[in-house]
């Protein structure tokens, strides 16, 4: 059985103009965003079967709307090297041709109406702006939705805590610096959403990291979307630049109205000789990583 031996040098022809990866930054990547699982690699040792990386770099392509080279080339450098969000991605199982779509994380919220607050706000943005800005970015989602917002004051309980964080934050997920890892969001019945204070977030402008863009994306996370393989998609997992005309692409329509938008509407039926009961008008079930 062939194994590489984890080291410093470099395992791919350098790109031009683009950072160059080591063999121990690639694996750590790939590691950290869920393609390779702790069975096939053992830091410890400095070891990793030879076919598990040229998988996991096949699966990232594929992921990512690359070639599957199966190759560290310049085009998955690349890619490697762009701001993302820092959410593992979830590899849809079976056809391999099938059509580019959403992924769901498995689960929900059971209410309606949804309440999130604001721990802290970065020193060079006015809080009046971060506020519009996430205020924007929920309703993103609730104009598709039957789902409804509101912040209350820090200190109240919320369902949705958002904070500036630093690098190790408290939640075993270390935020790395300016570029790499924008931020991070868990989950319902969590939710919680963290962006990178190191980050330079800027409002309408092309200079920096677009604000409500990434809050966006982070939020749809807090309401159980997972990332997209559709790369014009909000949720797709890389930072797509500041988008002045920014509209929510039909891929993450359809995402977050396959978990909310007719679960929460219910009809009113009489059966005849039965007694008036409330339905659920269309209730789907769905499974973690599942695709649709």
């Amino acid at each position: 059985m062939l194994f590489l031996v984890l080291g410093s040098t470099a395992i791919h022809a350098a790109p031009v103009n683009s950072k160059t990866l080591s063999s121990t930054e690639a694996l750590k990547y790939l590691s950290q965003y869920g393609y390779i699982q702790g069975s096939t690699m053992d830091m410890s040792a400095g070891l990793i079967r030879a076919d598990a990386v040229s998988s996991a770099v096949k699966q990232f392509q594929l992921f990512a709307g690359l070639t599957p080279t199966g190759q560290l080339d310049e085009a998955t450098v690349q890619k490697m090297n762009t701001p993302r969000c820092g959410v593992k991605d979830v590899i849809p199982q079976g056809n391999s041709t099938r059509s580019k779509r959403y992924v769901l994380a498995g689960t929900r919220w059971r209410k309606q109406h949804l309440t999130y607050t604001l721990m802290n706000y970065p020193s060079y943005m006015q809080p009046s702006i971060v506020q519009s800005e996430i205020a924007r970015a929920f309703k993103v989602w609730s104009d598709h939705v039957d789902l409804t917002f509101s912040p209350v004051p820090y200190g109240y309980k919320a369902d949705i805590v958002i904070m500036f964080a630093s690098g190790e934050h408290g939640d075993g997920n270390p935020f790395d610096g300016r570029g790499g890892t924008l931020a991070h969001a868990y989950f319902p019945e969590q939710g919680d959403v963290h962006f990178d204070n190191a980050e330079f977030w800027t409002v309408k402008s092309n200079i920096g990291t677009n604000f409500f863009q990434t809050a966006a994306h982070e939020i749809g996370h807090a309401l159980g979307l997972n990332h997209s393989e559709n790369p014009a998609a909000l949720m797709a997992p890389f930072y797509q630049g500041y988008q002045p005309y920014f509209r929510l692409h039909k891929d993450d329509i359809a995402a977050i109205q396959h978990v909310y938008a007719r679960y929460t509407r219910f009809q009113y039926t009489q059966n005849r000789g039965q007694k008036n009961q409330w339905y659920n008008s269309n209730r789907r079930g769905f499974s973690i990583g599942a695709v649709h």
